[in-house]
């Protein structure tokens, strides 16, 4: 088990590393006993903090120069256009075994019509304060003909003035979450970062018409009107959006139909998934358009960083102590990148930088600290030579 960056010398080399939540990006990023080094991205973690310490070293770590294997196509998008990173994606999928609509579905519903709520207080990205204003406005439009039921963490709706309101039934396992979307007529899940979150995907599944706020990272699944209905994120458009799902039968059952058929024809092969996942990671694409061949080793960049455990102020150094391969061949693309942006001032300020970042880190043990520095030095005179000679090649032909 690794609770340590020590803990790390343990681990034995291998083929591939893979990052997941973005703290373990971290202990990655120091792991250099492995060949391919990959981030699975499986939503914008940083939107998952305020803007400050914790949010500043998430977004950190997709600088790192990860591979990136990407839950959706906005997230591969948002990696490559913000941070220059390069990444593959996959559709995510469910379980159609397990979350599947009920049989028969009638276009009538019966009163009180059943909403579920996907409430979560401790999860700001689930809108929860937002959600529950616009549970209160259709229970004093809708009364007794409307029954609200929430599920995905433990909280008392006595605390949220929701007594009567909303019963909250906690955490439920995966196949009781199943038996409880097929029982419901519609469905608010609210969601603010850039993935729709593997709700939407099952209650679509089960035939439950799902109503969510509008998100421009998660128009590639959700259809407004068409597989489910949008709204904008206000307390007045949510009860108007659920009560227009509730009371309109005929656009309901279209709806409905339309979602069940998304997921069947599109999400619900994992098998593919897999077996896409499995080859991009054999055989990635490199973002350097200029390296022709197969790479075997990914960029890193060591950065520093804080205590994560306790968030102090204090100077705590997350710094790799050695160039390792890795890093030289970062230095070496970098430097090419450098060539042709900025010119030979900008290698020899890129040189200069370098020399001084590794000798404020140097000791006993950097001997791959002085092969990085003579190898970029090298690449940078012999990189610099060659442009020179395409530019006299280039004003020749002129």
């Amino acid at each position: 088990q690794i609770r340590t960056y020590d803990d790390l010398d343990k681990l034995s080399s291998t083929d591939g590393g893979i990052a997941t939540l973005w703290n373990t990006a971290y202990y990655l990023l120091r792991f250099n006993r492995t060949k391919r080094k990959f981030y699975f991205l499986q939503d914008y973690e940083a939107l998952f903090y305020p803007a400050g310490t914790i949010h500043a070293q998430v977004e950190a770590t997709y600088r790192f120069g990860f591979y990136g294997i990407a839950n959706t196509p906005s997230i591969k998008q948002f990696y490559e256009d913000q941070y220059e990173g390069s990444a593959d994606f996959f559709y995510p999928c469910v379980d159609i075994d397990v979350f599947q609509p009920s049989e028969p579905q009638h276009a009538e519903k019966s009163i009180p019509y059943k909403v579920f709520f996907y409430g979560r207080p401790e999860h700001p990205r689930n809108g929860f304060e937002l959600g529950i204003a616009g549970l209160k406005q259709l229970k004093a439009k809708l009364g007794d003909d409307v029954s609200i039921l929430s599920a995905g963490d433990d909280w008392d709706p006595v605390d949220f003035g929701l007594r009567g309101i909303v019963e909250n039934l906690g955490l439920l396992d995966y196949e009781q979450t199943a038996e409880l979307y097929r029982t419901c007529d519609a469905a608010l899940v609210l969601m603010f970062t850039r993935h729709p979150s593997y709700l939407p995907l099952e209650l679509m599944a089960s035939g439950c018409l799902v109503v969510t706020n509008y998100n421009p990272a998660t128009t590639w699944l959700l259809e407004d009107g068409v597989n489910c209905i949008l709204t904008a994120p206000s307390p007045t458009c949510i009860a108007g959006a659920l009560h227009h799902a509730l009371t309109q039968p005929e656009l309901h059952q279209t709806i409905t139909t339309n979602a069940v058929n998304t997921i069947h024809e599109s999400y619900q092969d994992w098998h593919e998934k897999i077996d896409e996942i499995y080859r991009l990671m054999c055989a990635p694409k490199t973002s350097i358009s200029t390296i022709d061949e197969e790479l075997t080793l990914y960029p890193i960049k060591d950065s520093d960083t804080v205590d994560l455990n306790t968030i102090t102020t204090e100077d705590n150094k997350a710094r790799s102590i050695s160039t390792t391969p890795n890093e030289i061949y970062y230095l070496l693309t970098r430097a090419r990148r450098v060539v042709q942006q900025g010119g030979w001032r900008g290698l020899l300020s890129e040189a200069f930088r370098y020399f001084r970042w590794r000798l404020d880190d140097f000791n006993g043990r950097t001997l791959w600290s002085i092969a990085g520095i003579i190898s970029l030095s090298v690449t940078l005179v012999f990189l610099n030579l060659i442009k020179i000679k395409d530019y006299q090649q280039e004003s020749n032909s002129r």
